[in-house]
């Protein structure tokens, strides 16, 4: 029972890896591919959630007599946001990117806030200085150009899933059993 249970778990590692491995490569070489996936993958269910709440909204007219404005507000909200993701694809993307980039900028006002408190004080602060010069220009870069970073930023992790891959295969090779 060991013997298969050790067997089972090297196969499941390996094929981990070659999963992350290909998922990396994706990211890597089709950024754009994996945003508009994420397009798709808010889009259609919001678009479901606004056309279900405005069915719910008619149905609940033709019961009652009066139309409730909070559910078919929020549908036809909904329904609108969920087609601009599906026919715009970079939307989510801007969206997302621009909303880090604030919460960057933000980040590194804040920190710089710190270092220059903590150098009014007599306190090592040059790290600190740094990591809000990084928040700074990464907010601003992020706000300038959201789907540029963003696709950026799918690299990177696509890089990482690469380097995780490879790291699942070469255990699955060095495991015993």
């Amino acid at each position: 029972m060991k013997q298969w249970w050790n067997h089972s778990w090297k196969w499941m590692e390996c094929s981990l890896g070659i999963l992350m491995i290909l998922l990396g490569l994706i990211a890597l070489f089709f950024p754009g591919f994996i945003l508009g996936f994420l397009s798709l993958a808010l889009g259609i269910p919001i678009l479901l959630f606004g056309a279900v709440q405005i069915f719910r909204s008619v149905r609940l007219y033709k019961l009652l007599g009066s139309l409730p404005m909070p559910p078919l507000l929020t549908g036809v909200i909904a329904a609108v946001v969920g087609l601009t993701f599906l026919v715009y694809r970079a939307t989510p993307t801007v969206i997302f990117g621009t909303i880090f980039g604030i919460w960057a900028l933000g980040s590194g006002a804040v920190k710089m806030n710190r270092a220059i408190a903590s150098r009014q004080a007599g306190q090592p602060c040059a790290w600190l200085f740094v990591q809000s010069f990084i928040h700074i220009a990464f907010g601003f870069f992020l706000i300038i150009n959201p789907v540029g970073v963003t696709a950026l930023w799918v690299n990177v992790i696509g890089a990482y899933l690469v380097y995780l891959g490879i790291v699942y295969l070469i255990q699955s090779f060095q495991a015993k059993g």
